[in-house]
C-alpha cells in the first residue's frame, strides 16, 4: 500500500480550521493509503493569531527533525505539505512536495511565496480567490 506524509504544524490537539481541514484529510486519504503525520508535539493547545517572523522561524525547527527523521525512516509516494513553513522544509530537504494553501496571500509581484509555489509539483488552494491569488 502507498504512503502518504502530510507535513503541518496545524493537528490536534490544537483547534482551529488548519486543524481540522488536516485531520479530515487524513482521515479521508487513510482509507486508501497509510498515512503519516509530521507534526510538532505541542505540550499545551495554541490559539494562532497571525504569524510573525519569529513565530514562523520557531515552527520551522520544530517541524525540521521530525520530517528529517520520517523522510529518511519511510518511502513516501505523495507528500502534502501544510501551509509555507511546511513547504520551505521540504525545499531545504529537497523533498519533491505538493502544497495546499489554507490562506490567502495576496500575491502581487514574485517573491518568496511565488518561489516556493514554483517549487511544487501540484499546487491546491481553497475557492476562487485562493486560484485568483
Amino acid at each position: 500500500m502507498e504512503k502518504i506524509l502530510i507535513v503541518t504544524p496545524f493537528f490536534k490537539p490544537n483547534i482551529g480550521g488548519c486543524e481540522t481541514f488536516a485531520e479530515d484529510l487524513a482521515k479521508a486519504l487513510s482509507k486508501k493509503y497509510i498515512v503519516h503525520i509530521c507534526t510538532i508535539k505541542w505540550h499545551k493547545p495554541i490559539l494562532w493569531e497571525g504569524l510573525n517572523f519569529r513565530k514562523a522561524f520557531v515552527l520551522f525547527w520544530k517541524l525540521a527533525w521530525p520530517l528529517y527523521k520520517l523522510n529518511r525512516k519511510y518511502k513516501y509516494q505523495k507528500i502534502y505539505a501544510l501551509g509555507f513553513i511546511p513547504a520551505l522544509l521540504c525545499i531545504f530537504f529537497n523533498i519533491k512536495f505538493s502544497i495546499i494553501m489554507l490562506a490567502l496571500y495576496d500575491f502581487k509581484k514574485p517573491n518568496l511565496f511565488t518561489w516556493v509555489l514554483n517549487k511544487a509539483q501540484k499546487i491546491f488552494v481553497e475557492g476562487q480567490r485562493g486560484k485568483q491569488d
